[in-house]
């Protein structure tokens, strides 16, 4: 049984306490608002930039799960999110002289990439969007304080009450960039969705049309992440969308 902390514990932090809990795990839940956290998840209400706040963490934690999410879309918010937010969890646990095991919830945003290059852990990551940049510092920020910890780039979250991309095919609204398709690309999974819910089939937008909807083109190998042992719930877009469309009936 491991204590753990989820700093951030939103959308996706929740779903990792209940799995953690029914493992048997004790698991605290820090975020500014937590009146809606299931039972069984101690509460911390606190604000992770307001180093007052975080004078009373838990003792003996082995590990610290940051999973926050900046509220906005605005630089202020990232900066607050993943530079100012981490730099107060870590501190604060400096003080407490505590050194759990860390794991930063980050982005593919940190990559520049933009024409369908695959990128990896190895990948150069120049962002030049201060999005990115605000994620590749809060990384650079945990490494620095803890080498050991654990970054995780993720490149898009969907599940329970996050159905934008079902949303977009159901109402027709969906389309694709009409290039040579890519592993599990976007066209792949919107004809997909499209297929299993009878819903018009998106279109295929050229390259000067599609540069209005400014959107990232990378592909993500995740052969280290599988060579590690680790297996996936999902294996693939349609397991996984298949699970939400089954929970939205």
């Amino acid at each position: 049984m491991a204590k753990i902390l989820i700093a951030g514990c939103g959308y996706v932090g929740e779903a990792l306490a209940n799995l953690l809990l029914a493992d048997g795990h004790d698991v605290w839940g820090l975020r500014r608002n937590p009146r809606s956290l299931r039972a069984g998840i101690e509460i911390i209400a606190a604000d992770l930039a307001q180093p007052e706040d975080l004078r009373d963490l838990p003792g003996g934690l082995d590990v610290a799960f940051y999973l926050v999410s900046p509220n906005g879309s605005e630089d202020a918010l990232y900066r607050r999110a993943y530079v100012d937010g981490i730099r107060g969890l870590l501190s604060a646990l400096h003080l407490q002289r505590q050194k759990p095991r860390l794991l930063f919830a980050s982005s593919t945003a940190v990559y520049d990439q933009s024409d369908g290059e695959w990128v990896d852990e190895s990948s150069e990551a120049a962002p030049d969007h201060w999005s990115g940049k605000r994620l590749l510092e809060g990384e650079q920020i945990a490494l620095q304080a803890l080498p050991s910890a654990t970054v995780i780039r993720f490149g898009g979250i969907y599940g329970p009450r996050r159905t934008a991309l079902i949303d977009s095919v159901r109402s027709g609204r969906a389309v694709y960039r009409a290039d040579p398709p890519q592993p599990a690309d976007k066209r792949a999974v919107l004809l997909w969705l499209a297929g299993v819910m009878g819903s018009p089939e998106p279109r295929a937008v050229d390259k000067k049309e599609a540069s209005k909807r400014p959107r990232g083109n990378k592909r993500c190998r995740n052969a280290r992440l599988i060579q590690s042992g680790y297996t996936f719930r999902y294996p693939t877009f349609r397991e996984g969308y298949s699970a939400v469309l089954e929970g939205m009936v």
